[in-house]
């Protein structure tokens, strides 16, 4: 019995010792001192306090990431940028296949405009003769009515006169023939009946005049609208506006066969090499490095805290000193503050921190003389703190220092 006993104590200090060790193997990685967040900045968790909000965000230029890109069903014939050089705005970066075709095209749609524009002044000189001949028919036309008027007036004579000479032989015709001879009667009756001829000539002399006059001057109108309508067939006919706007369409043709940068700045990553097919992917990446920007995302429990204006202290594990083990510290300001709630899309690598947070988006200036050391790394991954207690400022430039109080 009492060597039962003896067994029976040693297996229990036995499972004692064994689940010391256990405990102490399980749990001595959580005594283990948390390490400074100077020295890991974007490993510390996201905590915020009643004067400062913690976020993470990334660096992009101001303008954002540019895509260059290019016309599907083509290929790229030249391409004269490589990663990191420096670009003007308008500057061709890449010159496609189409480029030969669509020179011979413009070239020809230029051709053509010229020899058109050539036969402009002899069409236009053709036209205006025709419209000046017309025009003189027109001016006959009207003179015709003058002359009608002219024939009016003398038959109103004419009748006057026939009405005097047959006056005159009729008081004369009663005579007797020892106070008028025969001869001067016979005379008289002659000149009555010619100036009655006379009146019935010019009469019907003007009833014609009369009745072609109006058709004469309808058809002199006509000829002057036909000279008209002719010149402009004629304009017309050259199409100066259609082969003006087909060299524009050629040339814009021509442009679609380069590849401009839009702006001044940098190459970023060339996608793409002489040779390969357009239109699967951007032939690059460029952006404008003038100007840096964080954008943030802040927990939405915080955004509250969150103004314009407010100054913003930027770390990250890039910028760590290995000697110092500090990590080089950027300024900048709150610029916006967005108005949507969204998931996060920058991940925290500490586990303590929510992967699934609802953030809102934050845009912040990066400070002029700290732009460069941002534009190194686009897109790294940052930590912001925010100055919640610090007075915001709407001044041009509000990474400048405060001015002195005056004594």
């Amino acid at each position: 019995m009492t060597r039962n006993l003896i067994v029976l104590l040693c297996s229990v200090v036995l499972s004692i010792v064994s689940g010391g060790a256990t405990a102490w193997w399980m749990t001595r990685d959580l005594v283990k001192p948390a390490p400074e967040i100077s020295e890991a900045p974007k490993n510390a968790p996201l905590i915020s306090t009643a004067t400062q909000v913690v976020a993470l965000g990334t660096i992009e230029p101001a303008g954002g990431v540019i895509q260059l890109g290019a016309p599907p069903g083509d290929r790229i014939h030249v391409l004269s940028i490589r990663e990191g050089s420096t670009v003007s705005a308008q500057q061709v970066v890449a010159e496609l296949d189409s480029l030969k075709l669509r020179e011979a095209e413009r070239d020809v749609a230029a051709a053509t405009l010229a020899a058109a524009k050539a036969q402009e002044p002899s069409a236009m000189a053709l036209g205006n003769a025709q419209l000046t001949q017309a025009e003189a028919g027109l001016l006959m036309s009207d003179s015709h009515s003058v002359d009608v008027d002219a024939q009016r007036k003398r038959l109103e004579q004419l009748r006057l006169t026939a009405d005097a000479a047959q006056s005159e032989y009729q008081r004369v015709a009663s005579l007797d023939d020892a106070i008028i001879s025969a001869q001067s009667r016979e005379k008289m009756r002659l000149a009555a009946g010619q100036a009655a001829l006379e009146v019935k000539v010019a009469q019907q002399s003007l009833d014609r005049a009369d009745k072609t006059l109006p058709q004469e001057h309808l058809v002199a109108e006509a000829k002057v609208k036909a000279a008209e309508a002719d010149k402009q067939r004629q304009m017309a006919l050259l199409q100066i506006t259609t082969l003006e706007k087909q060299l524009a369409l050629a040339e814009a043709r021509l442009d679609a066969s380069r590849v401009f940068t839009p702006e001044d700045g940098v190459i970023l990553k060339v996608l793409m090499r002489a040779g390969e097919p357009t239109g699967a992917s951007a032939i690059a990446w460029m952006a404008n490095l003038d100007a840096m920007v964080v954008l943030a995302e802040v927990y939405e429990n915080d955004i509250r805290q969150v103004q314009r204006g407010q100054k913003v202290t930027i770390a990250a594990d890039a910028w760590l000193d290995p000697n110092t083990k500090k990590s080089r510290e950027i300024k900048g300001t709150v610029d916006y503050v967005g108005q949507i709630v969204a998931r996060n899309q920058v991940q925290s690598v500490n586990p303590v921190d929510r992967g699934d947070a609802r953030v809102v988006p934050v845009r912040i200036n990066i400070c002029r003389e700290d732009r460069a050391v941002a534009a190194k790394w686009i897109r790294l991954q940052v930590r912001v703190t925010i100055d919640t207690g610090s007075k915001p400022t709407e001044s041009a430039d509000p990474c400048a220092p405060e001015p002195a109080p005056h004594r």
